[in-house]
């Protein structure tokens, strides 16, 4: 199976630094595991259902043509992805599209995609990586590129009887919300191929002279480092509140870097 056998054989590890890009409260001490249904109902409200391994569903989505949403279970939007200009794909706050939080464009040499954002524990700007296999089977979420041996921070892999369904591995000290959503944009696995082949077919037979030298700082040294104490076991509860609360169900925050682990020496 060449490069998803390899994927399903790398570790999950945390980043150097906390890493929240929607909210604080999405960012988390140990490995969470979840899975995404996309139901066959095409004609109902909510077609994307995210659970836990006990059977629970924590949020559910809405996944159209051009725009993907996650949403509490009453309702009210967190995340969007949707299509922005020059084949790239917007990630914004709820449904508002000036609230805009990272930007997602596909890269010319294969199945791969470039995700920039702002990481709010520092302020500074930054990139993830997706990287999957040629029948994308599955797809690995990188903090840089993976060849230069960066931590897999996400893990999304196809139910091999169910081709509905995903499972999710994400790294602690990572915004969840933020992963579940390129979760559920894989996922979509039809729209995900199409738009690294449209950007392969515009990009080919332009001669682009200019040199674009990549601004992505590996590993900063300022920031909030880790003091995480590393779990295999999924999250319950803590999701669970998370889905039900929305933006308030956690008190801890950067303004209290050592009530929830982060910020120790």
């Amino acid at each position: 199976m060449g490069y998803f056998q390899d994927l399903l054989q790398k570790p999950i590890q945390p980043p150097y630094l906390m890493i929240p890009i929607v909210d604080n409260q999405y960012v988390y001490q140990q490995n969470v595991n979840l899975t995404i249904e996309r139901p066959s109902n095409i004609f109902a409200k909510f077609n994307i259902k995210i659970k836990g391994l006990d059977g629970v569903k924590y949020f559910k989505g809405k996944n159209k043509l051009r725009r993907k949403t996650i949403y509490t279970l009453d309702d009210k939007p967190i995340v969007t992805i949707a299509d922005a200009s020059n084949g790239k794909k917007n990630i914004y706050l709820g449904k508002n599209e000036k609230k805009v939080i990272a930007t997602v464009k596909p890269k010319s040499s294969g199945r791969k995609y470039k995700i920039e954002f702002t990481n709010l524990a520092n302020g500074q700007k930054d990139a993830f990586y997706m990287d999957s296999d040629k029948r994308l089977y599955g797809c690995g979420i990188f903090h840089g590129k993976e060849k230069d041996g960066v931590p897999l921070l996400c893990r999304v892999v196809i139910d091999r009887k169910i081709s509905t369904k995903f499972s999710i591995e994400i790294a602690p000290g990572v915004d969840n919300m933020f992963m579940m959503l390129l979760a559920v944009f894989f996922s979509d696995r039809g729209r995900y191929k199409s738009m690294v082949k449209n950007h392969k077919h515009s990009s080919s037979g332009k001669h682009n002279k200019t040199h674009h030298h990549s601004s992505d700082k590996k590993h900063s040294s300022s920031g909030k480092k880790l003091g995480y104490a590393v779990g295999g076991a999924a999250v319950g509860a803590g999701v669970a509140a998370m889905a039900t609360h929305g933006h308030h169900g956690y008190g801890y925050g950067y303004g209290h870097p050592y009530g929830y682990g982060y910020g120790h020496p």
